[in-house]
């Protein structure tokens, strides 16, 4: 079994046979999480696929998975059309979440959640993006820098902001997940204290354009491309495919196994490569001992602060009684 399937694209929801990947990803995969990003055009065809999907999920594999749920949200009203380069996105966005909320009501293993990439393009609006993100309430929010990406055709577009302009954005992230550790527990609270660490790491990356932690892409982590493709992370992508899944029968281990995997595994060690890439950023931060002694750390503090205010708070309200 795997613990996080991801479905990405491209929009996830323009394929007609969505409902039965997911379906397949359960039965076969069993995950715990099943994660769909979207761009959030299409609130009706969204809910109704979302809704089969969960009333599937009680029965495909454990019927335990969980189902999360992930618009895209890069600015406020005009600007996010703007930068989505879609009139009216801002308001099916809008649309899209209160539909998804809705869902919720009936089904409790929906998270609903919003990500901003932070690009030049929107770096200046983000308290904006941050507050207007409160207030839409979502399950989750979280943030990923902009990349110049061959795969994006977006190379020496300027759209990656520098590291200290990205280490001023983030303040009010990193101020959320600070204070979502303060009352998180179990998963939630590693979850909530990786995301915090991963605002730090990318922040160094930006800097150096180094590996920040030795990375495990193609261990820890799998990616599978619409033509078969087998790849250690989206990020080399086609460059360093370990092999393709149709060549060899549909064989996982086969390709996963050969001595091209094992060459670009040993490539990635060497550190040749490097990047902010989230969801392999956290696995590496898993797999560090430093890097999760500095997530001990920063959850140990912000327990640590809570109990100060439990006692402060508590002081104040005996004071109150007193007099």
């Amino acid at each position: 079994s795997v613990y996080f399937f991801n479905i990405s694209g491209g929009e996830p929801f323009l394929r007609p046979d969505i409902v039965q990947i997911v379906e397949l990803a359960c039965r076969y995969l069993n995950p715990k999480v099943v994660h769909i990003p979207t761009n959030a055009l299409m609130p009706q065809r969204i809910k109704e696929r979302v809704e089969e999907m969960l009333i599937g999920m009680q029965t495909w594999g454990s019927g335990k998975t969980k189902l999360t749920v992930k618009p895209s949200f890069d600015g406020v009203e005009e600007f996010h059309d703007w930068v989505r380069g879609i009139p009216g996105n801002f308001k099916k966005l809008v649309w899209t979440l209160g539909l998804l909320k809705e869902l919720q009501k009936t089904y409790p293993a929906l998270g609903v959640g919003l990500g901003t990439v932070i690009s030049e393009m929107n770096i200046e609006r983000l308290p904006e993006i941050i507050a207007k993100a409160k207030e839409l309430n979502p399950d989750t929010y979280i943030s990923e820098v902009a990349e110049e990406r061959a795969e994006m055709r977006n190379v020496a577009s300027g759209i990656t902001p520098t590291a200290d302009r990205y280490r001023k954005a983030i303040e009010g992230f990193q101020s959320d997940t600070f204070a979502r550790l303060k009352e998180a527990t179990g998963l939630e609270l590693l979850t909530q204290g990786i995301r915090h660490l991963y605002y730090d790491i990318t922040a160094e990356w930006l800097e150096t354009r180094e590996q920040v932690l030795p990375c495990y892409a193609g261990i820890t982590n799998a990616h599978i491309s619409a033509y078969g493709e087998l790849w250690p992370c989206a990020i080399l992508a086609d460059s360093r495919s370990l092999g393709n899944l149709k060549e060899h029968d549909y064989d996982f281990w086969s390709v996963w196994h050969s001595d091209r995997a094992n060459e670009v595994r040993a490539g990635i060690k060497a550190r040749q490569c490097d990047c902010p890439l989230a969801n392999q950023a956290y696995a590496n931060v898993l797999m560090s001992p430093i890097a999760m002694t500095k997530v001990g750390r920063l959850i140990a503090k912000a327990k640590f602060q809570a109990l100060k205010e439990m006692r402060r708070a508590g002081k104040k309200q005996a004071a109150a009684h007193a007099a």
